[in-house]
């Protein structure tokens, strides 16, 4: 393993060296490549062999846009697909399962969290890796994370020194601490250790990972290499003075103007700030300078030169070059904290050809294009600005193709004399043949017309399927690679976190939208990474996969064909369409339950619904009833409705005649019971005489 730690001043300086050595060639064809991709060449094109009467003056350059784009569609399309955490734990305990489904939620939070910004992480590694065939993600850490815990400390928070200015974050502590013991009940003999822990926590929560991805730029980064990975990384870049001066302020650096050159303090030295400098004197401040990063798996060591250093100076006597910054790897030996992203890989071990762009021949047809429109432009500038004929001078020579020509008149030709008006010749070059054929011999390495939404409705479903699933299969090495480097520098992350026995709390968000009351706001948990986490016997894997919607889709429909056939799993199916299958198969049920509750009730409640407003539509419709007369008391007789019986002496009969027996009559003898009418005040019904 590679140590720097016995390295000289000046050893370190000559290591830079070596280790750019190898990649010169690299620099100078990817610099060719990218003049062609960001359209740089315009000073090569005004060069060429062109009519002077337009270079000058009215040469239009051509410089295609062709190559640029392709980068910018391909990582689009290979930036669409997420990627997707998986932890797996060997142990079966469900203790420490529950801990290992914390653990991957974690680091689903880091990765969105380092992904954030107006240029994502995974956009620029994307783009270098598509752009210049290698990507490099690296992993930064910040310094202080955790400082706030001095104010913690277990053997000051329990006193009563409250009487200081210097003692204002340490009593704030104290405050929270009896706060907590306070809410303990005194029967518990591990109260002061559980309030300790409870603000501790809550203090960390406040602050922000310390951790940060960065794309870094492949050009500027230099290596060796074994088979774990990167060895040794140097990381070369010209940067702004002033934001070094603040970013390692903590670490001692400062600039003594005078003689406009670095140092570092000693340890224990007080700090000075740069406010504390003259105003007048920050003229350097803005300057650049030659900044470099050493990582090793076990040491970082930062080389800064001094302003006013000249690229030239000899690093053989390099011993006053710069100042030298040197910290422990947080990320080792696990890695460097730097992740490649390659592109096309080759067997050359030339560094300029072992790593190819996938835009490779777009960039070689876009530089003979380049040539050729630049020539068609010249041409046809040159062909509308001529005069169409030209008089020939009596001293000028004559042209090679008409010396031989006799000045006399022969039959069906045209002679050639000075001083006559001849009429101007263009070339004739087949130009726009030439640009069919470099077209031609592009486009095979070009996105099929599928990716990019163009397909027409001539475009069979057959022929579509076959077309990206064969894109498909071009984009699934890019993708792997991208998600070896992601599980690379999170495990990095991960083994840092285990090594420093600090816990990370990432801001984080739901992945369902919101549900309960209206205008209620969602209170979420900030996910975390703890050592407790980091110290679990588990592995990550990381997928990216290469489909598209369309892709998506099919697959979607093939794995439910097989789960209704019974070859593949419910979980399966929810396993390969969701990003938390546990989540969406609880939420999956809940759904099922609900639909099939409300498919229940809903045909109930429009019976009862129906029913009461057809009871109601009735008794609404129906006829008064007749009043009946009042029952004769009882022992009574009742006499006929139509005049007297015969036996009444009278006419017809004369005298009365008893009715017949007959049975009970309705209501008599009845207790008194309200009426249970819908319509009306509550009437007594069962009266009568008892």
């Amino acid at each position: 393993m590679t140590t720097l730690k016995l390295k000289s001043h000046s050893d370190l300086w000559k290591l830079v060296d070596e280790l750019k050595l190898p990649f010169g060639e690299r620099d100078t064809k990817w610099a060719s490549r990218r003049k062609i991709r960001y359209r740089r060449m315009d000073e090569e094109l005004r060069s060429l062999p062109l009519n002077p009467r337009i270079a000058d003056t009215a040469l239009m350059v051509h410089q295609s846009e062709v190559p640029n784009q392709e980068a910018h569609l391909r990582t689009k399309r290979l930036v669409a697909n997420k990627p997707r955490f998986e932890v797996v734990i060997y142990d079966d305990k469900p203790s420490v399962q529950r801990l290992g489904q914390e653990l991957e939620d974690g680091i689903k939070a880091l990765y969105r969290w380092v992904n954030r910004g107006r240029v994502p992480f995974d956009w620029q590694v994307t783009q270098y890796q598509q752009g210049d065939g290698l990507g490099i993600g690296k992993t930064v850490f910040v310094p202080g994370h955790g400082d706030v815990l001095a104010a913690y400390d277990a053997d000051e928070i329990v006193g009563d020194n409250e009487d200081t200015e210097d003692a204002k974050a340490r009593n704030t502590a104290r405050a929270e601490y009896r706060t907590a013991l306070s809410k303990l009940s005194e029967d518990d003999t591990d109260r002061e250790s559980k309030a300790y822990d409870e603000v501790t926590e809550e203090a960390l929560r406040k602050e922000l990972p310390p951790f940060r991805f960065v794309a870094v730029d492949p050009t500027v980064c230099y290596w060796w290499e074994d088979d774990d990975g990167i060895e040794v990384i140097a990381e070369v870049s010209q940067k702004l003075l002033n934001p070094l001066l603040s970013a390692f302020a903590d670490s001692g650096l400062r600039l003594d103007e005078t003689k406009s050159r670095l140092y570092v303090l000693p340890s224990g030295a007080d700090v000075v700030g740069a406010s504390s400098m003259p105003v007048n004197s920050r003229k350097d401040l803005a300057s650049k300078v030659t900044y470099v990063e050493i990582r090793t798996r076990d040491e970082i060591v930062i080389l800064i030169e001094h302003p006013k250093v000249k690229d030239k100076a000899p690093r053989s006597e390099s011993k006053d070059r710069g100042v030298i910054l040197a910290f422990d790897n947080p990320f080792g030996p696990y890695t460097t904290g730097y992740a490649l992203v390659p592109g096309d890989v080759t067997t050359e071990a030339t560094e300029e050809d072992h790593y190819q762009p996938p835009i490779l021949a777009s960039l070689t047809s876009a530089q003979s294009m380049n040539v050729l429109h630049t020539a068609q432009l010249s041409a046809a500038l040159e062909a509308a600005l001529a005069p169409a004929y030209v008089q020939v001078k009596e001293d000028q020579p004559l042209s090679p193709t008409d010396e031989d020509k006799a000045p006399e008149k022969k039959e069906g030709e045209i002679p050639f004399i000075p001083g006559e008006i001849k009429r101007v010749q263009e070339p004739a070059v087949e130009l726009e043949r030439i640009g069919d054929r470099l077209v031609a011999e592009e486009s095979p390495y070009r996105f099929r017309e599928a990716l990019l939404g163009d397909a027409t409705s001539d475009t069979s479903g057959h022929r579509l399927a076959i077309q990206v699933s064969q894109a498909d299969i071009q984009m699934v090495p890019y993708q792997n690679a991208r998600a070896d480097a992601l599980k690379e520098l999170i495990m990095g992350v991960l083994y840092a976190v285990r090594r420093h026995g600090l816990t990370i709390y990432i801001p984080t968000l739901p992945d369902t939208k919101r549900t309960g009351k209206a205008g209620q706001l969602r209170v979420v948990d900030k996910a975390k990474l703890t050592p407790e986490m980091a110290d679990l016997n588990f592995d990550l894997i990381v997928t990216l996969g290469a489909e598209t919607p369309t892709t998506k889709y099919s697959k979607q429909a093939a794995l439910r064909d097989q789960e209704e056939a019974g070859v593949v799993g419910y979980q399966t199916l929810v396993e390969e369409s969701a990003e938390n299958p546990e989540d969406e198969i609880a939420r999956v049920f809940e759904g099922k339950m609900l639909k099939e509750t409300m498919e229940q009730l809903i045909p109930e409640t429009v019976k009862m619904v129906v029913s009461a407003v057809q009871k109601r539509l009735d008794a609404f419709l129906a006829p008064p009833e007749e009043e009946q007369p009042p029952a004769p008391p009882d022992g009574m007789q009742q006499e006929l409705p139509f005049g007297p019986s015969p036996e009444s002496g009278l006419v017809d009969g004369g005298g009365t005649q008893p009715l017949p027996a007959a049975g009970p009559i309705p209501g008599v003898g009845m207790p008194l019971a309200p009426s249970t009418s819908e319509y009306g005040p509550p009437v007594m019904e069962g009266a009568g005489v008892g």
